[in-house]
């Protein structure tokens, strides 16, 4: 019950950001060359900046600026999908694109935590965030493969950038912030992926009877 009322909460959510924000800029770069691929670049790129705002210690200029490289990761899906622009390739450079720009804003975090001279446990707390969070994606990838849709979980990509966020923001005024966030993200991503797990079990059973 828990899970189904997430994703209806995310679901609706997001229906509000595409009418009031992401729809209108598609409708705008309609008249443009800019393709989703574009946006899928250009939110890699953003993602860069972002940390390397973080490293450098500008924390609310790059929590701020990751906020965008999100925004940029829900309008390249828009504009593909209102444009009729889906493509296999589009798919496959997102993902790899998402890929590298969360793996950028934990090397960001990681300097970061560097240059505070922070304990071994705050790094540590960034490879679990790393790896649990590749493992809730290759949970979908695998899934897909079999033909199972699988979107299911409480702390999805979309989940771990808003807390993020918050974490790097809030590091500006709170020490520890940012660790605690990544203390959540790696929990709850391990829950999700268990989820997964269970979702993946449980449709393969029923199409092998």
């Amino acid at each position: 019950m828990f899970v189904r009322k997430n994703i209806l909460d995310r679901n609706k959510t997001k229906q509000i950001v595409s009418d009031y924000l992401s729809k209108p800029i598609v409708v705008f770069l309609r008249k443009t060359k800019i393709t989703p691929n574009h946006l899928t670049i250009s939110g890699v790129i953003i993602s860069a900046i972002s940390a390397t705002m973080i490293s450098q210690n500008f924390l609310i200029y790059g929590g701020l600026i990751l906020l965008l490289s999100g925004f940029f990761d829900l309008l390249d899906g828009e504009m593909a999908r209102t444009n009729k622009q889906t493509s296999k390739y589009g798919a496959l450079l997102d993902s790899i694109c998402d890929r590298i720009g969360e793996i950028l804003i934990f090397i960001g975090i990681l300097v970061y935590f560097h240059s505070k001279n922070y304990d071994m446990i705050h790094n540590l707390f960034i490879l679990t965030s790393v790896a649990s969070s590749s493992l809730v994606s290759y949970a979908r990838s695998k899934a897909e493969s079999l033909n199972i849709k699988c979107t299911i979980g409480i702390m999805t990509r979309a989940e771990r950038i808003v807390i993020l966020v918050i974490g790097i923001i809030f590091e500006e005024f709170f020490a520890n912030s940012i660790f605690y966030c990544l203390l959540l993200i790696t929990s709850l991503s391990i829950i999700t992926f268990s989820q997964r797990i269970s979702l993946i079990k449980s449709t393969l059973k029923i199409l092998d009877e």
